[in-house]
Order: structure tokens, then C-alpha cells, then sequence
């Protein structure tokens, strides 16, 4: 009884269900993944709140540090002694005299205690215009140098051709001229070599000068104020900006961060004592977990950014459109869902020291693993009995569990009528073995009077038989009428009389179909389920015989018999023509004949839903 109850409870759940499920699946499969979205959102969001409120914090405690240091005036300049500086690179036989003598009076000028803002930014522009007249020197002896190098080749080689002219020269030749020629190829050789050397040792010089003047420049610099003179201070404050705003350009806070970090690595390779190095690797050391803290907030941003264009897509209706008319909707939706997961998947974990119990419940495996049994559950395939786990697991289980509550009623009923028909039969059967002990040979057979028919309600099969069709058919019984500019046909549309109204004026009596919005008359076409070529197809036959027995369903055509298909006894069957319309069920036919004979399948294509016999028409 349980078996036959569950199977009962199949049939009944899908009957009840019908088409609706789909929807259904639909809205349950958006539901999940609406939430899982919404979670993910607000982690994003509260994480992030956390992230700008703890970088906040940071960038406090690093412009402290900051102040700090610069209280103590770091003063790089001081390992400096300029007059060796002088000595060193303003000799006269040092190429970059002039260049490094400008530098180096700047340079003392602006490191002078109690130096003026102006005098440190004049040396600023100084060095800096320097480097760049030390660069072209560079590159303007670097031409040179290629070019006497190929004066050197040249000179070289002339040497070598002359001694070999000397060196073969015919016995009892004069030699001098072979000798002469000898002495001008050495001179001009050695007049190369000098050459190149004295533009070797100039580049070497105005090498060295340019390294000595980018020294100058970090010097400079880590002695105007301390660390917050690498723009630390300045820095700091416009990522405590980009925090106060209303959407933090987390770019831009990188940027400014890296900055500050890279100036420091440099600082601390200049030459301070151990104890300002120190400070300096600690102060560095903490911008690190800065960066490191921007990095995670550069990140919860950009996929915030990704979830909430998944919201306004969800919103719009452009992904998970419950309206969705494409035949391979699950298929989509599992693409969707699975892009989903990835993002989840990538979230970053808490990991701020603050406690917030709602964030850290959050987890990503759990997230995920609802996503996966709303695609298990509602978009992919299932057999029967799987259908109906999924019908009583359901948010929608109400109608499931009232279609089990029936099967099992009508079970127990059936079991208890086969109980008490079978208690009776054996009743009967002890009372004719008394009767016929009674009697002996008369025996009495009793006649049991033969069953009628029940009535059937047409409307009723009507009614049930009544599903969305392949096509939608209509029949013009040719009345009309014009009125105020509208065209109104009297039409019988699935066994009701209704009003069409339609803009053309010379629709004549006869069988239409609608496509669009628009009206076409019906054209001869071969019946064709789902599965076969062209199908699914309604089939059209002009001048044919339609025969029914033991539910199937013959057209003959042209002396021509053709089989179309097994029919419910129950299927409703239209009866046609300019002056009469009937309806009766498919087990009534008996050889009718129409001029025009439509079989109508139901949208899926898998069974006739209808059948019209028209019995004359103008078409």
C-alpha cells in the first residue's frame, strides 16, 4: 500500500503541479540565490566599514611616528663635510668642475641650519637642472666615444697595412718611404688612443658626478623635515581623505602608500646613525602592514564592485529572469550560479583583531554549498521519485503534501473496499453452498442486471482536456460588424462564442490560426510530434474521413488511410461549419467526414489536446 500510495502521490503531485512547477523552480532557485548574494553584499560592506575604520586607526598612529621622527631632526646632512666634497670633485682635472661646483655651494647653502624653504627648493631646482645637463654630457660623450672607437679600428688597422707593406718590400728597395709611412700610422694610432682615453676618463667623471648629485638629492630631501619630507605626512593625510569620502578610490590610496613606502626603503640606505636606523626599519616595517591592509581593502572593493553590479543586473531582470522564454533556461541559470559561487569563493577572510560575531559567521563553504543544492534541487533533471522529495522539501511543499495525503485516502480506501468485497464474496459464497444443500438439484443462478454507462459531463472533459495548445485556433462563423472604425468578427474560439476584433475588413468564413498577434488561414501540413524532423508540427488535411477505434485515431485521405496517433476516448472534438458547431468527445467519432480536418497537439508536442472538423468553409 505504501509503494502504490507513493506512486499515487506522483502522478497526483505532477497533475497538480502542472506547468506551474516551473515557474515555481524558478522563483526558488532566484530566491537562493538572492540570499546568498544579499550575505555576500553585506559581508563586503561591513568588512570594509571595519577596513577604512582600522586604517584610519593606522594612519594616526603612523603620522605619531612620523611627527616623532622629524621632532628629532634627522640630520643626514651632517655626515657631510663639504669641504672634502670640494676637493674631491672640483679639481681642475675633474671633467664636471663647474657642473659639481654650482651643486655642492647650493647644496651647503640649503643643509645650513636654520636654511630657509626657499633656499632648499632653489637647491632642489639646481641639482635638479644639473642632473639633467649631466645626462646630455653623458649622452653627447658616449656619441664621441663610439666615434673615436671607430678612429681607434680604423687607425689600427692603417698601422698594420703599412708595416706589412714595409715588412714585404722587394730586396735592395729604399725603405723610407715604407718607413715614413710606418711613422704616420703610429702617430695618428696613438693620437686615437689618447683621444679615447681622455673621453673615457671625462664620461667616468661626469658618471661619477651624476651618481654624487643623486646622492645630493636624497640627502636634500631626507633633510628638509625629517621623514615626513618624503611626503609621508602629505601622503598620509590624502589617504585619510580618501577614507572620509563617500567612495575611497582605493587606486589612488595605493599609489599613495607605495610611494610612501619605496621613499623609505631608500631613506633607510642613507648614512644615519644606528639608532635613527632603527627608527626608521620600525617606522618602515609598519607602513609595510599598511600597504598590506590597503591591499585588502583595494580587494573587498573590487568585488563589492562585482557583487553589487550582480544586484542591479538581478534587479533589471538581466540575469535570472523569471520570464525567461529560452528552452535552455537551466543551462543558463547553472552559469549564472556558478559565477556566483567563484566570487564567493574569493572573498577575503575576517581577519581584523576587532570582534564582530556577524562576520565571522560568515562562511563561504556553507554559502556555496546552498547554491549548489538550489542547482541540485531545482535546476537539473530528476526522476520521479526524486520530483517528489523535491516537491515535499520544498517551500511550495503545501500542495505536495495535500496530493500525498489524497493518494494515501484513496489507497486506504481502495484497500478497505477490497476488503469488504472480499469478505462479501465470501458471504455469497457460504450462503449459495447453504442454498444449494437446501434445494439439491434446483439450483438458482441469480442474474446480476448489466451496469449503464455513467453520464459523462461534457463540459467537464472539456474543461480538462483544455491546455495550452501548439497553436491557437479560431473559426469566423462570418457574421461582422463595423462600428466607429473597428472591425468586429463573430468567432467560436475552444467551444465558446466570443468577439474577435481585427483590423482587416474581408476576413471570410473559415478555420484561422494566430502567429503574433496576426491571423493566417490554415494550410495542409503533415502531423509531426516532438522528436520527429520539422516537429512539432499541428497536422492540416483537406477533404478527409476521421476514424476512431479502440483509441486510435485514422485519417483517410485520397482512398488513403493514414495512423496519427493514440487519443484519450476524452478528447474534445469541434464540429464546424457556417451554419452549425457541436462538440462532442473523441470516442464519438464515427467516420466523420469534413473539408478541412485540423489535429492539434499540445505545446510541448507530445499528445493530440484537440480536434476540429470543419465542415465547410470560403477558404
Amino acid at each position: 500500500m505504501f509503494c502504490s500510495s507513493w506512486f499515487s502521490y506522483l502522478y497526483i503531485a505532477k497533475q497538480a503541479y502542472g506547468q506551474s512547477w516551473d515557474t515555481e523552480s524558478r522563483l526558488l532557485a532566484q530566491d537562493t540565490y538572492r540570499s546568498e548574494l544579499f550575505a555576500a553584499d553585506t559581508y563586503l560592506e561591513q568588512y570594509g566599514e571595519e577596513m577604512e575604520q582600522s586604517l584610519t586607526d593606522q594612519i594616526v598612529a603612523l603620522y605619531i611616528q612620523a611627527t616623532e621622527m622629524d621632532s628629532d631632526k634627522v640630520d643626514i646632512a651632517g655626515n657631510l663635510d663639504w669641504g672634502v666634497e670640494r676637493t674631491t670633485y672640483t679639481q681642475d682635472d675633474f671633467a664636471a668642475r663647474d657642473i659639481m661646483l654650482s651643486v655642492i655651494d647650493a647644496m651647503e647653502q640649503a643643509t645650513a641650519e636654520e636654511s630657509p624653504q626657499d633656499a632648499r627648493q632653489q637647491s632642489a631646482e639646481i641639482i635638479e637642472s644639473m642632473q639633467a645637463a649631466l645626462q646630455n654630457a653623458i649622452s653627447s660623450l658616449d656619441t664621441q666615444i663610439a666615434d673615436v672607437d671607430a678612429s681607434v679600428t680604423r687607425a689600427e688597422n692603417s698601422l698594420i697595412s703599412a708595416q706589412n707593406r714595409m715588412n714585404n718590400a722587394p730586396a735592395g728597395t729604399d725603405l723610407t718611404p715604407y718607413q715614413n709611412a710606418v711613422n704616420t700610422a703610429a702617430q695618428a694610432y696613438d693620437a686615437s688612443i689618447t683621444r679615447q682615453s681622455e673621453l673615457v676618463k671625462q664620461r667616468q667623471d661626469y658618471q661619477g658626478a651624476l651618481q654624487r648629485t643623486t646622492y645630493y638629492a636624497s640627502v636634500l630631501g631626507m633633510s628638509e623635515d625629517g621623514v615626513s619630507s618624503y611626503f609621508v605626512g602629505a601622503n598620509l593625510r590624502e589617504i585619510q581623505r580618501e577614507l572620509f569620502g563617500s567612495n575611497p578610490d582605493s587606486d589612488r590610496m595605493m599609489t599613495l602608500a607605495t610611494e610612501i613606502f619605496d621613499r623609505l626603503q631608500s631613506a633607510v640606505d642613507l648614512e644615519v646613525d644606528e639608532t635613527e636606523n632603527n627608527n626608521y626599519q620600525t617606522f618602515l616595517a609598519n607602513m609595510n602592514q599598511f600597504v598590506r591592509y590597503l591591499e585588502n581593502y583595494h580587494s573587498i572593493k573590487e568585488l563589492d564592485s562585482e557583487i553589487q553590479e550582480l544586484n542591479d543586473n538581478l534587479s533589471a531582470g538581466t540575469i535570472l529572469s523569471v520570464n525567461e522564454n529560452n528552452s535552455n533556461w537551466k543551462a543558463s541559470w547553472q552559469k549564472q550560479f556558478n559565477d556566483l559561487k567563484s566570487k564567493i569563493s574569493g572573498l577575503p577572510v575576517y581577519t581584523l583583531t576587532s570582534s564582530n560575531t556577524a562576520l565571522e559567521s560568515f562562511d563561504r563553504a556553507t554559502s556555496t554549498r546552498k547554491l549548489d543544492n538550489a542547482i541540485r534541487d531545482y535546476l537539473t533533471e530528476h526522476n520521479p521519485a526524486q520530483q517528489g522529495l523535491v516537491y515535499l522539501y520544498s517551500p511550495y511543499r503545501g500542495i505536495a503534501i495535500f496530493s500525498l495525503f489524497v493518494a494515501l485516502l484513496l489507497d486506504i480506501a481502495a484497500f478497505v473496499t477490497g476488503f469488504i468485497i472480499d469478505r462479501t464474496d465470501e458471504a455469497d459464497s457460504d450462503s449459495k453452498q447453504k442454498n444449494t444443500g437446501n434445494h439439491g438439484d434446483n439450483i438458482g443462478v441469480a442474474h446480476t442486471p448489466p451496469k449503464k454507462d455513467s453520464v459523462w459531463d461534457m463540459n467537464q472533459t472539456l474543461n480538462w482536456n483544455a491546455i495550452p495548445p501548439l497553436n491557437r485556433y479560431t473559426f469566423l462563423t462570418g457574421d461582422h460588424q463595423y462600428l466607429d472604425g473597428d472591425m468586429t468578427y463573430k468567432a467560436i474560439e475552444n467551444g465558446k462564442v466570443i468577439e474577435v476584433e481585427y483590423p482587416d475588413k474581408k476576413l471570410q468564413t473559415g478555420f484561422y490560426y494566430w502567429k503574433d498577434s496576426s491571423i493566417y488561414q490554415v494550410k495542409p501540413a503533415e502531423l509531426h510530434y516532438k522528436g520527429t524532423p520539422d516537429g512539432p508540427q499541428d497536422g492540416v488535411y483537406k477533404n478527409a474521413i476521421l476514424c476512431y477505434e479502440d483509441q486510435l485515431l485514422t485519417i483517410v485521405q485520397n482512398t488513403e488511410g493514414k495512423h496519427l496517433g493514440t487519443v484519450d476516448p476524452y478528447t474534445p472534438v469541434y464540429c464546424l461549419s457556417k451554419d452549425a458547431y457541436e462538440s462532442f468527445s473523441a470516442k464519438e467519432i464515427q467516420n466523420e467526414q469534413g473539408n478541412r480536418i485540423v489535429i492539434s497537439l499540445n505545446q510541448t508536442g507530445t499528445r493530440i489536446i484537440a480536434i476540429y472538423i470543419i465542415k465547410e468553409d470560403t477558404m
